[in-house]
Protein backbone atom coordinates (compact mmCIF):
# COMPACT_ATOMS: atom_id res chain seq x y z
CA UNK A 1 0.00 0.00 0.00
CA UNK A 2 1.39 3.53 -0.98
CA UNK A 3 -1.52 5.38 1.10
CA UNK A 4 -4.78 4.88 3.13
CA UNK A 5 -6.49 8.70 2.62
CA UNK A 6 -9.36 10.15 4.34
CA UNK A 7 -12.36 11.98 2.12
CA UNK A 8 -13.82 14.44 3.20
CA UNK A 9 -16.89 14.29 5.58
CA UNK A 10 -15.88 10.97 6.60
CA UNK A 11 -17.56 9.21 3.85
CA UNK A 12 -14.89 6.77 3.87
CA UNK A 13 -10.97 5.77 2.87
CA UNK A 14 -9.01 5.62 0.02
CA UNK A 15 -6.68 3.39 -0.72
CA UNK A 16 -3.99 3.81 -3.26
CA UNK A 17 -0.79 0.82 -4.48
CA UNK A 18 1.12 -0.09 -6.91
CA UNK A 19 0.97 -3.84 -8.30
CA UNK A 20 4.18 -5.22 -8.26
CA UNK A 21 3.19 -8.35 -9.38
CA UNK A 22 3.00 -9.11 -12.92
CA UNK A 23 -0.30 -11.14 -14.17
CA UNK A 24 -2.17 -10.52 -11.38
CA UNK A 25 -6.17 -11.18 -11.93
CA UNK A 26 -7.16 -9.92 -8.95
CA UNK A 27 -6.29 -7.84 -5.82
CA UNK A 28 -7.58 -8.81 -2.71
CA UNK A 29 -8.36 -6.20 -0.03
CA UNK A 30 -8.33 -7.07 3.60
CA UNK A 31 -9.42 -4.45 6.39
CA UNK A 32 -9.37 -4.78 10.18
CA UNK A 33 -11.13 -2.51 12.90
CA UNK A 34 -10.07 -2.41 17.02
CA UNK A 35 -10.50 -6.10 18.35
CA UNK A 36 -11.19 -7.97 14.88
CA UNK A 37 -9.04 -10.33 12.96
CA UNK A 38 -8.25 -9.38 9.05
CA UNK A 39 -11.35 -10.31 6.25
CA UNK A 40 -11.72 -9.37 2.92
CA UNK A 41 -13.73 -6.52 2.68
CA UNK A 42 -12.82 -5.68 -1.23
CA UNK A 43 -12.09 -6.51 -4.34
CA UNK A 44 -10.44 -5.15 -7.39
CA UNK A 45 -8.66 -6.00 -11.28
CA UNK A 46 -5.31 -6.86 -10.91
CA UNK A 47 -5.22 -3.71 -13.20
CA UNK A 48 -6.33 -1.05 -10.76
CA UNK A 49 -4.18 0.59 -8.65
CA UNK A 50 -6.91 2.36 -6.18
CA UNK A 51 -10.06 1.41 -4.33
CA UNK A 52 -12.25 3.53 -2.77
CA UNK A 53 -13.64 2.33 0.97
CA UNK A 54 -17.06 3.35 1.56
CA UNK A 55 -18.68 1.16 4.45
CA UNK A 56 -15.22 3.20 6.71
CA UNK A 57 -16.83 5.89 7.99
CA UNK A 58 -16.96 5.29 12.06
CA UNK A 59 -14.73 7.19 14.14
CA UNK A 60 -11.84 5.18 15.04
CA UNK A 61 -8.99 3.53 12.77
CA UNK A 62 -9.11 0.78 9.75
CA UNK A 63 -5.93 -1.25 9.30
CA UNK A 64 -6.09 -2.87 5.32
CA UNK A 65 -3.33 -4.61 3.89
CA UNK A 66 -4.04 -6.69 0.23
CA UNK A 67 -2.34 -8.98 -1.96
CA UNK A 68 -2.36 -10.41 -5.41
CA UNK A 69 -4.41 -13.65 -6.74
CA UNK A 70 -3.07 -15.19 -9.55
CA UNK A 71 -5.19 -18.00 -10.64
CA UNK A 72 -5.40 -20.26 -7.33
CA UNK A 73 -2.28 -18.69 -6.16
CA UNK A 74 -1.85 -15.45 -3.81
CA UNK A 75 0.75 -13.28 -3.49
CA UNK A 76 2.60 -12.59 0.46
CA UNK A 77 0.50 -9.89 1.64
CA UNK A 78 1.64 -6.38 1.27
CA UNK A 79 2.66 -3.46 4.35
CA UNK A 80 -0.04 -2.65 6.74
CA UNK A 81 -1.77 1.00 7.01
CA UNK A 82 -4.20 2.66 8.99
CA UNK A 83 -6.14 5.64 8.54
CA UNK A 84 -9.00 6.79 10.69
CA UNK A 85 -11.97 8.57 8.48
CA UNK A 86 -12.75 11.44 10.88
CA UNK A 87 -9.28 12.78 11.59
Amino acid sequence: LQSVERMDGGMGLMLMWTNAEKGCDSIEIERKMMGEDFRVVLTAAGNEQSKMDMAATMDMPYTYRLRCKMGTEYSPYSNEMSANPMK
